[in-house]
């Protein structure tokens, strides 16, 4: 499965949330039609791939085939953009999709742990 952060990194590379990275990465599905149709990635582009274990893989788009694109890594460091400190969020459920928009976001700025409770204030 491939997540994209849908933003730049400081570094002005695109970064993907691989759960498997090897010496080559296949996106396919809706992530691939988003990284070629909307990001507009091209054949060397290079991009980071991350895995949530805290190493980022500096990457260049390989090949874009039509129905998925093959990522080649170059190679890997330790990420400068984790948290120092561990942060837990704990957050009331909220109505429609609000709840999902905000574990997005506290994932994407570095957020360890997410809890999400109900009470008689909560919108469950």
């Amino acid at each position: 499965m491939v997540r994209h952060s849908g933003t730049k990194v400081m570094s002005g590379l695109r970064r993907f949330f691989v759960d498997n990275i090897s010496a080559e990465v296949v996106i396919e599905g809706e992530e691939f039609i988003h990284a070629v149709n909307v990001l507009r990635i091209k054949v060397d582009d290079e991009v980071l791939l991350c895995d949530n274990s805290g190493v980022e893989y500096h990457s260049k788009v390989k090949k874009i085939n039509k129905k998925n694109c093959v990522i080649e890594v170059l190679s890997k460091e330790n990420s400068k953009t984790e948290a120092k400190t561990e942060v837990i969020l704990i957050a009331g459920f909220l109505k429609g999709d609000k709840t999902e928009l905000i574990i997005q976001k506290a994932v994407e700025l570095g957020v360890k742990e997410i809890v999400v409770f109900t009470s008689q204030y909560s919108s469950a």
